[in-house]
Order: structure tokens, then sequence, then C-alpha cells
């Protein structure tokens, strides 16, 4: 009997096998409680160490094994290391992990979610900046006037533009335009693409005849001194201070009446040879004789006399 149960116990495997059946434990229960796979406990249980990436490995789990059965671990790793003399050569070899078909998880898609949106936003955001760049007709960026002495250099360089009209204009740009001849039809004129186009036509300065305002009309109207018209395609701004007041590209023939309750009001222009100044109903020509760009002219009738 005893060289009998000697025979079934013999190796490493079969004993821890046998404590596992005493405690009434099943190899998925072992697997689940040791976090490692079914097949590495019957691997153990058979001294079937080819199935590890390299012995080490196996003698791990061997001894986590043998101290959840309550066995003493360090003897059964001396005699699993005589019975398996022939795979310590496995040691020097580089584990191949195996291949997994693992899924990114929960917060790595939602990262590339988010920053996939990000991504389409910064691109939207960019493609509006650029057709907004077109649209300014490469103007260069004016900085806002606050200091006094901007201000008064401003109608020096305005005086130095407009002693150079007589070189440009022609006899049309030179006469003096009769305040009689006819009315603006502004109801004609009018647009609904802006708050700000002109809608009033009973005020007096609509009544002056402004024979090259054939297209729309901008601004206010009542009791304006300062007309600005188009002579060609010209984009402007208008500012008070810090707050923009006017910021439009204007077809050939339209207008902007400069509202009289403002006294502050700087103007920048990208093409100053498109641009026709009126004053009073009477034309002093345009800004420039060249399509340049003209920075911080203050408009005030002085400033075209």
């Amino acid at each position: 009997m005893e060289q009998t149960e000697k025979t079934l116990f013999d190796t490493v495997g079969d004993e821890l096998r046998r404590e596992r059946i005493a405690k009434k434990l099943d190899v998925k229960t072992v697997a689940n409680h040791l976090r490692i796979r079914e097949s590495f406990v019957i691997a153990l249980e058979t001294n079937d160490y080819t199935v590890f990436p390299a012995l080490v490995y196996g003698i791990g789990f061997l001894r986590t094994y043998a101290s959840y059965l309550g066995l003493e671990a360090t003897p059964l790793v001396e005699r699993i290391k005589k019975e398996t003399e022939s795979l310590v050569s496995l040691d020097t070899q580089t584990p191949i992990p195996e291949k997994q078909n693992v899924l990114p998880s929960k917060k790595i898609i939602s990262f590339s979610f988010i920053l996939l949106f990000i991504l389409c936003l910064g691109w939207y955001v960019w493609s509006c900046c650029e057709q907004n760049d077109e649209l300014i007709l490469s103007a260069e960026p004016m900085e806002v006037v606050t200091q006094p002495n901007m201000i008064e250099k401003a109608p020096i360089e305005i005086d130095t533009m407009l002693a150079q009209k007589t070189t440009v204009l022609s006899e049309e740009l030179n006469a003096v335009l009769p305040l009689e001849t006819a009315v603006v039809a502004t109801d004609t004129i009018v647009s609904d693409e802006t708050d700000v186009l002109v809608s009033d036509s009973d005020d007096k300065t609509s009544e002056k005849e402004y024979k090259d305002l054939t297209g729309k009309a901008y601004g206010q109207p009542a009791g304006a001194r300062i007309v600005l018209i188009a002579k060609d395609r010209v984009w402007f701004d208008i500012k008070d201070g810090n707050t923009l007041v006017f910021n439009q590209i204007m077809s050939k023939g339209d207008g902007y009446f400069v509202p009289v309750d403002k006294e502050n009001l700087i103007m920048r222009t990208g093409n100053a040879r498109g641009l026709e100044v009126y004053v009073d109903g009477i034309s002093k020509g345009v800004l420039s004789s060249t399509e340049t760009v003209k920075n911080n002219i203050i408009l005030k009738p002085e400033t075209f006399k």
C-alpha cells in the first residue's frame, strides 16, 4: 500500500492536484483566485511547464499555487527544478506575449473624440479668419488713436494728400455740384442688407444732390456735413475712440453719411484713391492719387479745407 501511494503522488503536480481535490476546489475556482488562466493551473498539476513563456514564470505560479493550498512552497520548487532540468534553457529565451484583441478604454475613446472636435473647431475658425483677411483687401492694421498728439498730426497728413488732388481729378470731380438740381431718392437706394443703411429721405442733407451716389447709402444723413462716396471698390472703417462705428466694403457709387453727433471719429481706408470726400455738398476730391492705405483720418469738416 505504501508503494501504491508513493506511485500516485510522486510528482509535484500530483501533490498539488491531490491537495486541491482534498479541499474540494475546482480548476476554475483556483484560476479565478490566483488570477491566472485555467490552462496554467492544469499545466502545474501535470508538470507541463512548456506552456509557460519561461520556466521562471511557471515556478512563480507554483509558489503562489502552493501557498494558496497551504503547502510548503520551497521544497516543491526544489523538486520541480530537478523534474524540469530539460527546460532550463527556456529561461534564457525572451518571453513572447500572446496576441490579444484588446479594445481601447472608454477614456481613450472619449479623449480621441474631444481631440477630433478641437481640431475641427480650430480648422473652422482658421478658415473663417482667412476669408475675413481677404475681404480687408490687405489693409494694414491700425493702432487705436488714444493719444492727442496722434490726432493733431492727422490733419497735416490729409492736407498733404488733398494738395495733390488737382493732378488726378477730372473736371467732373472739381466741379461744384448744384444743390437744387435733384433730390436723392434714398428709398430706391436703401437695401435691407444692413441696419445702418440710410432710410430717412426727409432730412436736409438728403436734399443735396450727389450725382456720384448711384448705389447704396449708409450712415446718418440727418444734418450730415461730410459724405464719403466710393469712386471704386473701397474698404474703410470708422472708430469713435475704441468703438467701431462702421466697417464695410463699398462698391462704386455707394456712399456714407458721417454722423454729426460724433465728434471724435477716426477713419482708415485700404484704397484712398477710391474714396471721394464731400463737405457741405461740395466735392473736396479723393484722398490720394494712388491706391494706398491711409490711417488716422479725422472726420471733421476743417480737416478737408
